[in-house]
């Protein structure tokens, strides 16, 4: 008695359906790939600048918040920059140290600590800010204002996806399992 040919996996039944094959994966043509070349790039270039000065691109980030509007509670710096709240207590506390920053109880919320910048972490942003505007043409280079505009648009978009994606999957009621 002849053998029956096992059936079609889902991606051939998909295949004879008119739907494409699905393409092969190259990393350089992954856009997470790239964002986190550029990324790299972008820091060992930012540490290169500051090194000197003996900031971190982490605690530039917190130089940079606090001098759009400072005395923000730690939680809310750490949302704004995309931080883990644990990893931001340990960079205030050597920014403490360095006499850039200072934190105190929060007015409206006890539990909390209010950040501020000190008069030598004004002065260490405004140089560290000069330095950070000097690499901008290098790494701007043969994009035009409006596609830098439009770079950046895209990099907003695309990191408001992931956090909505990563929002709703870390909310089980989002996503109803359904009955077996």
């Amino acid at each position: 008695m002849p053998t029956r040919p096992p059936p079609p996996s889902r991606a051939a039944r998909s295949r004879a359906a008119g739907a494409p094959a699905p393409a092969r994966y190259v990393l350089d043509e992954s856009l997470g790939f790239l964002v986190h070349r550029a990324d790299l790039a972008l820091t060992r270039m930012l540490l290169a600048m500051f090194g000197r000065r003996g900031v971190t691109v982490e605690q530039w980030m917190v130089l940079g918040r606090l001098s759009e509007g400072d005395g923000i509670t730690q939680r809310e710096l750490a949302r704004r920059n995309g931080q883990d709240p644990t990893t931001l207590t340990r960079i205030l506390q050597k920014m403490e140290r360095k006499g850039l920053v200072e934190r105190a109880d929060d007015r409206e919320d006890g539990r909390a600590f209010s950040v501020t910048l000190t008069r030598e972490g004004r002065r260490l942003q405004a140089e560290l800010a000069a330095l950070a505007l000097s690499g901008v043409p290098a790494v701007t280079a043969g994009m035009t204002a409006r596609e830098v505009r439009e770079l950046k648009r895209l990099l907003r978009l695309v990191f408001e996806n992931v956090v909505q994606r990563r929002t709703a999957a870390s909310n089980p009621a989002a996503h109803p399992r359904s009955s077996p």
